[in-house]
């Protein structure tokens, strides 16, 4: 079998070596001990008579030469791998104790990514430099060898503490990666060697180091674990309402003095969590897995539309407020969902099985923090030269009755607010393909895109790049979208970090994986951040000269139902009866007001 040379082995670019294991589809296990032995054989590349004939003469021959370039080696071995019912990839990342995983799946579940550890990590401040030497490591390379990672939303702002396991901008190829693409599955094995070192010694190194985390040992179960409630004993919203309010005033106030059109302002809603009962995770009990009978699918009888009958707005009925009632219910006897690492990624299992329309992502840097959403939203994808993009904005709820549901979104698609709103979004996309392409494809009329519990209007483009384009390009000349940030672009991003009281992280930036071949991006809405017992939630809306603040806070809690449904006892603040001042900047160093999770109508 020949391995073939991917780059040209110079200082300024990295070697590749791509190997097959085997040209034919193996049962998993199979899998795993083909590339035990193209790993062992790596390691007695200094014993030619033991090497296994699968591997390549010609890598052997490199690797038991000292470093002849001050270049990086990359091996990158891959196998196909049988279909399998029982193969679920959120499943085969829990069934390994790893401090660092990522999940990726597009909106159509055409591209599934799941990968564990870390082989190269590549992060800095800026994109440019970073995104330059994921290039470097991607020319020539196969297909089914992906980094993934993003960047924070304003490379300007920076990173709050709760964000402190990521850099600015972070790309990551994963050391073990199972892929399904098209219907076929692969399991592939990743090795980054340093340059001017022992390339043996250091595949010896690397080898124990994933025979201590099990890394290539055959999963026993590929089955997601089964959700455990979140269970909130506090809220706070960053901002409140009476600060909401003002913001908006003040972005009103922008729109009359100047040239701004559009403005999206962010809200973070922390939760303070703490486990449930083990009694009360019953799967064949929970209603989550009961959809007859959980209330969200029932509008009628749900009780947030039932203001007198709903606990939340009962003070003296609701445990959160009675306290001995509290500890005797709530009380966990061990943390089984916050000490648990698995526990993320169930949630993320259960928002897959929701948002069955939505891209669907995680992002676990190190073992207690996870960044995870289920984001409707593209921000681009690129197939070769060609480049896909679209236009989202403007919001309605679903209803569970056609009529009621059918009439949302006719008053949506006749609203001129929000076709103004999204209007402003496909005008500057326009503009930005007009820089990127030679050659437009025709824009359709806005129709809606429905999703569980809220619909948008969406317009699809599409463009034909320029020869020297590349990704790098691409982001510089996308992000931020007025969907998340604002027209015109800098205008907005220079007010938002005035008005808005906290950084947003990774929320609404770009988020995806790149390729030799492709490459596709979300945009980071409908995300949470999970760092240790917090819980930190994201929504944004777009404000235009006639927005009504009311209005806008009320699709920020529609919204956050994404997440609502696998929290228990999903808390609404309770009103403030203080505001405080509105600060000039950064608001890490401000902590918002905390307040017990209590009664307010939605």
């Amino acid at each position: 079998m020949r391995a073939s040379w991917a780059t040209t082995p110079t200082p300024s670019k990295p070697i590749l070596w791509s190997l097959p294991v085997s040209k034919q589809a193996l049962p998993l296990e199979d899998a795993y001990l083909a590339l035990h032995a193209t790993f062992s054989a790596l390691e007695c590349a200094e014993m030619p008579s033991l090497i296994p004939s699968p591997l390549s003469s010609a890598l052997l021959a490199e690797l038991g030469q000292p470093p002849r370039t001050e270049a990086e080696m990359l091996l990158f071995f891959c196998c196909p791998v049988e279909d399998s019912a029982s193969l679920d990839l959120i499943g085969w990342l829990c069934a390994y104790d790893a401090d660092c995983r990522v999940f990726w799946s597009d909106r159509e579940r055409s591209l599934i990514c799941a990968g564990l550890g870390v082989a190269l990590q590549l992060s800095g401040e800026q994109p440019e430099p970073v995104l330059q030497k994921v290039r470097s490591f991607l020319c020539d390379a196969p297909p089914t060898l992906r980094f993934f990672g993003g960047q924070a939303f304003d490379l300007e702002r920076p990173l709050p503490s709760a964000w402190s396991a990521f850099s600015p901008v972070q790309w990551t190829l994963p050391r073990v990666m199972l892929t399904k693409e098209g219907g076929q599955y692969s399991l592939a094995l990743a090795l980054a060697l340093a340059p001017d070192t022992d390339r043996i010694k250091q595949i010896a190194v690397q080898r124990r180091l994933i025979d201590e985390e099990g890394l290539l040992s055959p999963p026993r179960s590929c089955v997601p674990p089964a959700f455990s409630a979140y269970r909130a004993i506090s809220r706070q919203d960053t901002p409140i309402l009476p600060l909401w309010k003002d913001t908006i005033k003040r972005a009103k106030d922008s729109f009359a003095q100047g040239s701004l059109e559009k403005i999206v302002l962010a809200r973070q809603t922390t939760l303070r969590l703490r486990s449930q009962c083990p009694s009360q995770h019953n799967e064949a009990s929970h209603p989550l897995h009961n959809e007859a009978s959980h209330p969200l699918h029932n509008e009628a009888s749900h009780p947030l539309h039932n203001e007198v009958s709903h606990p939340l707005h009962n003070e003296a009925s609701h445990p959160l407020h009675n306290e001995a009632a509290s500890c005797a219910a709530c009380e966990p006897t061990s943390d089984v969902v916050l000490s648990d690492s698995n526990a993320p990624f169930a949630l993320l299992a259960a928002l897959r099985a929701q948002a069955a329309d939505s891209y669907v992502f995680a992002f676990q840097p190190t073992r207690h923090t996870v960044f995870l959403g289920a984001s409707p939203e593209r921000l681009y994808a690129r197939q070769g030269e060609l480049l896909f993009s679209e236009a989202l904005a403007g919001t309605r709820p679903r209803r569970s009755d056609p009529t009621q549901d059918q009439r949302l979104g006719e008053e949506l698609l006749a609203s001129p607010k929000d076709r103004y709103e999204q209007l402003l979004v496909l005008r500057s996309l326009r503009e930005r393909f007009g820089l990127l392409c030679h050659a437009l494809a025709e824009i359709p009329a806005p129709a809606l895109r429905k999703l569980k519990y809220v619909q948008h209007l969406w317009t699809p483009i599409q463009g034909h790049l320029h020869a020297e384009v590349d990704d790098t390009s691409i982001l510089r000349a996308l992000h931020p979208t007025p969907a998340v940030g604002g027209r015109p672009s800098v205008m907005a991003l220079s007010l938002l970090r005035e008005f808005e009281r906290f950084g947003r992280g990774w929320y609404a930036a770009p988020v995806g994986w790149m390729g030799a071949q492709g490459a596709e991006f979300a945009v980071a809405i409908r995300s949470a951040l999970l760092a240790q017992e917090q819980l930190l939630l994201f929504t944004g809306a777009g404000i235009v000269p006639d927005s009504d603040a009311e209005t806008e806070w009320q699709e920020l809690e529609q919204k956050l139902k994404t997440f609502w449904e696998f929290v228990d006892c999903a808390p609404d603040p309770m009103p403030p009866t203080k505001t405080d001042p509105m600060p000039s900047i950064e608001t890490d160093l401000m902590p918002p007001i905390s307040t017990p999770c209590g009664p307010r109508s939605l």
